[in-house]
C-alpha cells in the first residue's frame, strides 16, 4: 500500500480506481474559521462517508485518515503508520520544512525552521551541546533537581489543600528552562517582568493553537490570518516580539563582557564556537541572530511538552491509584523519602520509567508531528510522492495503532517493562519525539527534566482529588495537548 502519484487542479484531484469524488470540499471562509484539526477531522468525515479506497498506514480498528487531501492550494500526505513514517521522515527529499513555515518567528526559530547545510550545522551544534551540558557534565541536572525541590516545597506550603496545579508547574518550568539556556537561575522577583511577559505568551498560544498549526502547516495562509487578525493573531504576534525581547537583551548582556563568553552554557558554548569558526575566515551560518532563534524555539518546546506531561502524570496518578502506589512503593524502597532523585538512577526504577512512557503514549501529547516537505518527487513503496507537498505524520494514530499496542485506549505502564518488571524495554511503533534527523533536539533533556520533576513529587506526596473527584482527562489542544486547568491535592507522605 502506498501513494499514489497525484495530478489536477488545486479544486479537483484525479480520482484513483475505486475512489468516489468528495463533491464538496471546505471552503476557504469555512476552514479559517476552525483551527486546523477541527478541519482536518471535518474533511476527514466527508472522505470516510464518500470514498471506498485504500487508507495509508491504517489499521482496520483505526479511524481511516485519507492518505491524501488539499487544504487549500496545498496538497497534505498524511501517514498514520510509525514504519512508513520513520521511512519516509528519513528520506534525504523529505528533511525539509514547508517554505516559510516559520517565518513568523525572530530567524525562523533557529534550526527547527532552516533547510539545507544551514539546518544541518545548526542542529548538530544543538544537540552535541544539549547532550554534554545536560547528559554528560551534569551541570542541568543540578539546575532541575533544585528546581524540582523547589516546586515541591511550594506544594507542601498548600498543606493538601486543593490547588490550580498547573500554573506553579508552568511558573516552575518556565524557570527551569531559562536557568537550562541563560545558566543563571531566573529570579521571579527580579526578572519578574520577563517572568509575566513569558507566562502571558504562554497562555496566549494555549489559547491560539489553531494559528500557530495554520502559520506552520499552511503558512500560505498566514497573511490572510494577519490581515483579517483571525483568531487574534495580531496580538499573538505582539506577545511574541516581547518574548523575542528576553533573549535579545540576554545575548546583547553576554556579548558585552569577556567573562560572559566563556561561560559553560548553551549561549556560552555558542558564542565560543562562533568565534573559533570566525578566526579560520570560512563561511558558516554560526550567527547572533541564528542564537536568537534557537534559543526561543528550544525554550518554547521545552516548556510547553514539559508543562503538558507533568500536568497529565499528575491528573493520572489522581486517577490510578494502583499505579500511583506502586510509583510511590519503587521510589521509597530504592531511593527513600530523603534520597536526591537522580537521572542515572532510572534503571533502578523502572515502573517510575514506564509510567512516564505510557503517558507519553497514551496522550500524544503532539498529536501531529511539524510538518515536512518534500524538495523533489521521490518513489516510495512503488508510488510518488510528489514534489511541492507537505507529509503530515499522525502520531496519535501510531501510538495507538493495535498492531503495536495491545488495547491501545487502556493506560497500562507494564506493557514497557519485561516479563519479570525488572528493566524497561523498547516497543516497536513508540516514537512520541517523531522519527529520523529532524526529531526532537531537546528529547534527553526533556526527558530527563519529565523524570526528575515525576520522581520528586511522588516521593514526597500522594496525589488526590478533592472529595475524591474523578480528574477530568478532557484536553484542549494548542502548541501541544493540554488538559483543563483544575484542582489537585498534594498530601505529603
Amino acid at each position: 500500500m502506498g501513494i499514489p502519484v497525484l495530478k489536477g487542479t488545486i479544486r479537483r484531484k484525479k480520482i484513483m480506481p475505486g475512489e468516489k469524488a468528495a463533491d464538496e470540499l471546505l471552503t476557504l471562509d469555512q476552514e479559517l474559521k476552525m483551527s486546523m484539526l477541527e478541519c482536518i477531522d471535518r474533511f476527514q468525515q466527508d472522505m470516510d462517508t464518500r470514498c471506498e479506497g485504500q487508507y495509508i498506514g491504517t489499521s482496520s480498528t483505526l479511524p481511516a485518515y485519507p492518505k491524501h487531501f488539499y487544504f487549500g492550494p496545498q496538497l497534505i500526505i498524511s501517514v498514520t503508520d510509525s514504519e512508513l513514517a520513520k521511512e519516509i521522515l528519513n528520506h534525504p527529499l523529505a528533511l525539509a520544512r514547508p517554505p516559510h513555515a516559520f517565518d513568523f518567528v525572530y530567524a525562523k526559530g533557529g534550526f527547527i525552521g532552516l533547510n539545507g547545510e544551514e539546518w544541518q550545522e545548526q542542529r548538530r551544534f544543538a544537540v552535541s551541546t544539549m547532550r554534554n551540558l545536560g547528559l554528560g557534565k551534569g551541570l542541568w541536572e543540578s539546575m532541575i533537581q533544585r528546581d524540582a525541590l523547589e516546586f515541591a516545597n511550594e506544594m507542601k506550603q498548600a498543606g493538601g489543600q486543593p490547588v490550580l496545579f498547573i500554573e506553579p508547574i508552568a511558573l516552575s518550568q518556565i524557570s527551569n528552562s531559562l536557568s537550562l539556556l541563560f545558566g543563571r537561575p531566573l529570579d521571579r522577583e527580579r526578572d519578574k517582568q520577563d517572568v509575566i511577559t513569558i507566562r502571558n505568551f504562554s497562555k496566549l498560544q494555549a489559547e491560539q493553537g489553531s494559528s500557530t498549526s495554520i502559520q506552520i502547516t499552511l503558512p500560505w495562509l498566514t497573511k490572510i490570518v494577519e490581515f483579517f487578525n483571525l483568531f487574534n493573531f495580531q496580538m499573538f504576534i505582539k506577545e511574541l516580539r516581547k518574548m523575542e525581547a528576553i533573549f535579545e537583551r540576554e545575548v546583547t548582556r553576554r556579548l558585552q563582557s569577556e567573562e560572559e563568553l566563556t561561560k559553560d552554557d548553551f549561549i556560552g558554548c555558542y558564542l565560543q564556537e562562533m568565534q573559533e569558526r570566525d578566526k579560520f575566515g570560512k563561511p558558516h551560518s554560526f550567527t547572533v541572530a541564528n542564537l536568537r532563534g534557537n534559543l526561543l524555539i528550544l525554550f518554547l518546546s521545552g516548556q510547553d511538552s514539559t508543562i503538558a506531561s507533568l500536568s497529565w502524570l499528575m491528573l493520572l496518578m489522581a486517577k490510578y491509584k494502583d499505579v500511583q502506589k506502586k510509583v510511590c512503593d519503587e521510589i521509597d524502597n530504592v531511593i527513600g523519602r530523603d534520597g536526591v532523585v537522580s537521572y542515572n538512577d532510572r534503571a533502578k526504577l523502572p515502573y517510575t520509567t514506564a509510567v512516564q512512557n505510557e503517558m507519553m503514549r497514551w496522550i500524544a501529547i503532539n498529536p501531529i508531528f511539524a510538518p515536512r516537505y518534500v524538495m523533489d518527487s521521490f518513489e516510495l513503496a512503488g508510488y510518488t510522492i510528489p514534489k511541492g507537498s507537505n507529509i503530515l505524520c499522525n502520531s496519535w494514530a501510531m501510538l495507538h495503532d493495535p498492531r503495536y499496542f495491545d488495547d491501545p485506549m487502556a493506560f497500562k505502564p507494564e506493557r514497557f517493562l519485561s516479563e519479570d518488571g525488572s528493566k524497561v524495554i523498547n516497543l516497536k511503533g513508540y516514537g512520541p519525539f517523531s522519527f529520523g534527523k529532524r526529531n526532537c533536539p531537546g528529547e534527553g533533556v526533556a526527558m530527563m527534566t519529565m523524570y526528575i520533576y515525576f520522581a520528586t513529587i511522588m516521593q514526597k506526596f500522594s496525589i488526590k482529588m478533592p472529595n475524591e473527584d474523578e480528574p477530568d482527562l478532557t484536553y484542549k489542544y494548542s502548541a501541544g495537548v493540554l488538559p483543563v486547568p483544575q484542582e489537585i491535592c498534594f498530601i505529603e507522605r
